[in-house]
């Protein structure tokens, strides 16, 4: 029965999404158009028919002051997006400019409301008395501070791949909600001025990290605290299940310091059951930028007068490190790079015995050790811009390239053992006519004179189809396999891996039932996009399923190892009205007794973003 359930939802999953032929169409009405290197869409967003539906309503809404106000208040206008952007790499776009220097850089800042990144200067005047009001309550991103994202100054030479990374990187900020930069030659010169257009998003929101009858953790956030780029939260936690039921949690992140792509964050989380402590500064690792590093500090303190110990992780969790790097680049056109980097990690946890007895075997996560840790990393990284991939109709930035990394250092971990690291991972990412691809395999190992012990192998493939369409509507498929191993383990230390980490309800209720030490699992989803639109309402609906073994002991492959789920979501968005996407999960999985607290979630999500090749940080490559 196990089996037939497996192949019944691999089966759902190819019916929905593979089964589909992808047809090419023109740009016109509300057609789109699969290409080679991407989807051209005349709009992801509305159909034609939305657009004349939303107009009849704005001209309607429009003829009293009340209404006028109830419009203003809950709908924007939808945007027009060029539908040449994303058949190319985004650099491609700059590439009839390099070279040029730049003679003045023009930046223009377009308020949340009421305005078209596409049309910026029809879009700056803002008409409607409460959209301007709305405005107003909005503190605009200072021009300073989107100069001083930007990875070019005046006098530069026109480089493609940094315009690029420059427009990808306002992008990815939390405060913005589009970028675009545009060249304009001076005419009989080898000059250009640039204009930066950037729109914000509406800075104060929220986040429903869990909701239920008895308990709640919610989140306000100012993304763009004073209009400079730096995020401000607050967090409220209850559960009526312990004595004290309240928690809360302030934090503030400032953003590129003096121009210097320093950010600074702090953090205090007094979590009902823990409290956390949180301090970094970094300097991530860009296409323009040689020198790139990080300094942290994160304490955890569990209370275990407040809750059962889970026999895992630690009461105390103490990690200290500090990351220099340095960047070569090694062939400009196809952004080829050489990063160097070496880090000191000091993770010290400390147990209390519970009924006087501490965790055996420990999970090698939660062990106190000392590392050192070289990287050397040779990469590349390049852009297209697609639609609808994990959002609606924002542009999104899709990485393809490939990074080979190789690691090499020394982990003292008391108790256990003390000896040399080792670790090599290679990942690789392309867009294809029958979708995109992802892969990233990793091999990790201890060793000493004698022998090699506590290894790691594990493998992620990524996968999402082309955007097909389904009469009026679209549907993107997606798959995700994953496998790990642990080599060798030291008496005393184990790697378990968990099913909870990649189910589809992200939930710890399997936790104790569902651990192994070798896992082979495979998620599949496949997203709706409903054309369906009730006063910009937007759903999509996504059926799941998560299946896979996990060895506890004798071979993976066993009926006794398998484990799956499957179930149904929907995302409720609307890209005229400023809230985040309202998650709804039905899932259910017979190996687990599961009541219907633990089958239903209801929450908000940001959005996912694809995997990059920049490389990370020094560390070792371990079970999580």
């Amino acid at each position: 029965m196990k089996k037939q359930a497996v192949f019944y939802g691999v089966s759902l999953f190819l019916f929905l999404g593979l089964s589909v032929t992808p047809h090419l169409y023109a740009q016109s009405g509300n057609k789109f158009t699969i290409a080679p290197a991407g989807l051209v869409a005349t709009d992801t967003s509305f159909t034609l028919a939305e657009r004349e539906q939303h107009d009849k309503v704005k001209t309607v809404a429009t003829q009293r002051k009340w209404t006028e106000m109830l419009y203003s208040l809950l709908f924007k206008d939808p945007e027009n997006i060029n539908v040449q952007e994303n058949d190319r790499s985004i650099d491609e776009q700059f590439d009839a400019y390099d070279g040029l220097i730049i003679s003045d850089i023009r930046i223009i800042v377009l308020a949340p409301f009421g305005t078209n990144i596409y049309q910026p200067d029809d879009s700056i005047h803002v008409d409607n008395r409460l959209a301007k009001a709305a405005n107003n309550l909005h503190i605009e991103t200072k021009h300073y501070i989107v100069r001083s994202n930007l990875l070019f100054k005046v006098g530069d030479a026109i480089n493609p791949l940094v315009m690029a990374e420059s427009e990808v990187f306002l992008r990815n900020t939390d405060y913005i909600h589009d970028a675009r930069i545009q060249v304009v030659p001076i005419p009989g010169t080898n000059m250009a001025d640039v204009t930066v257009v950037v729109r914000d998003v509406f800075s104060i929101g929220f986040d429903l990290r869990s909701v239920s009858l008895n308990s709640a953790d919610i989140s306000l956030y100012d993304r763009n605290f004073l209009g400079v780029g730096s995020r401000f939260w607050v967090r409220g936690v209850y559960d009526a299940d312990y004595a004290n039921p309240f928690g809360y949690g302030i934090g503030y992140r400032y953003n590129n310091l003096s121009r210097t792509f320093i950010n600074l964050e702090g953090s205090y989380m007094d979590n009902i059951w823990d409290t956390e402590i949180l301090l970094q500064a970094e300097r991530p690792l860009q296409i323009s930028l040689s020198y790139f590093g990080q300094a942290s500090y994160n304490r955890v303190d569990y209370r275990l007068s407040m809750s059962p110990w889970d026999s895992v992780s630690p009461p105390l969790q103490e990690t200290m490190s500090v990351t220099l790097g340095r960047a070569f680049d090694l062939e400009r056109s196809t952004a080829k790079r050489l990063a160097i980097a070496l880090r000191y990690i000091d993770y010290n946890a400390s147990y209390t015995p519970v009924n006087g007895a501490y965790p055996i075997p420990l999970q090698y996560e939660y062990a106190t050790r000392q590392s050192y840790i070289g990287k050397l990393s040779f990469f590349s990284q390049r852009y297209h811009k697609q639609y609808m991939v994990h959002q609606y109709g924002v542009g999104e930035n899709i990485a393809y390239g490939y990074n080979i990394s190789g690691q090499f250092g020394y982990t003292k971990c008391p108790n256990f053992f003390e000896g040399m690291y080792a670790s090599v991972e290679v990942s690789a990412g392309n867009l294809f006519k029958f979708g995109n691809l992802y892969a990233d395999v990793a091999l990790a190992w201890h060793f000493s004179r004698e022998k090699m012990y506590q290894g790691v192998v594990q493998t992620n493939v990524n996968y999402f189809t082309p955007l097909f369409r389904l009469g009026v509507n679209r549907m993107r498929g997606y798959a995700n396999l994953n496998y790990v191993t642990t080599l060798r383990p030291i008496d005393g230390l184990v790697d378990y891996v968990y099913f909870s980490t990649l189910s589809t309800l992200n939930t710890g209720f399997f936790d104790n039932s569902a651990r192994g030490i070798e896992r082979l699992m495979l998620d599949l989803r496949a997203d709706f996009f409903s054309n369906l639109s009730v006063f910009g309402f937007r759903v999509l609906l996504f059926p799941f399923y998560n299946g896979g073994w996990l060895k506890t002991h004798g071979k993976l492959i066993a009926s006794s190892n398998y484990y799956q789920g499957f179930g149904v979501g929907a995302s409720i968005r609307n890209d005229l009205l400023v809230f985040p996407t309202v998650v709804l999960k039905l899932g259910f999985y017979p190996h687990f007794g599961q009541g219907f607290g633990n089958m239903f979630q209801v929450g908000t999500s940001e959005p996912d973003r694809s995997p990059t090749f920049v490389p990370s940080y020094p560390e070792e490559i371990i079970v999580r």
